[in-house]
C-alpha cells in the first residue's frame, strides 16, 4: 500500500535502517523485497545501518534463503556481508 502511494523507500530511520532493512528483518517475502528494490531500494542493497548490518546480512542471519538469493541476484555485495560477522554457513 505504501509502495503504491509512492513512499520513499530510500529514507533511513534514526538507526540507519532503510525500508529494505526493515522488510528483511521482519521476514517479508521475496516478492516484497523485489518490489522494494524496484521502487528505488536498490541503492540500499549494501547500505549499513547504525549497527553495521546490511540487508543481505540481516537475511543471512534470519536464514531466509529466498530473500538472500534475491538480494544476491540484485547485486548485493557478498564481501560487505562477510564483514558484518554473520555465520554464513547457518543460512543453508
Amino acid at each position: 500500500m505504501l509502495l503504491e502511494g509512492g513512499a520513499n523507500v530510500t529514507v533511513s530511520d534514526r538507526h540507519g535502517a532503510t525500508a529494505l532493512h526493515l522488510a528483511v528483518r521482519s521476514g517479508a517475502p521475496a516478492h516484497l523485497i523485489i518490489a522494494l528494490i524496484g521502487r528505488g531500494g536498490a541503492c540500499a542493497l549494501d547500505k549499513r545501518d547504525a549497527r553495521g548490518v546490511t540487508p543481505l546480512c540481516a537475511a543471512v542471519k534470519s536464514a531466509n534463503v529466498d530473500v538472500t538469493d534475491v538480494l544476491l541476484d540484485e547485486g548485493a555485495s557478498y564481501v560487505r556481508t562477510l564483514l558484518c560477522e554473520v555465520p554464513l554457513g547457518k543460512s543453508t
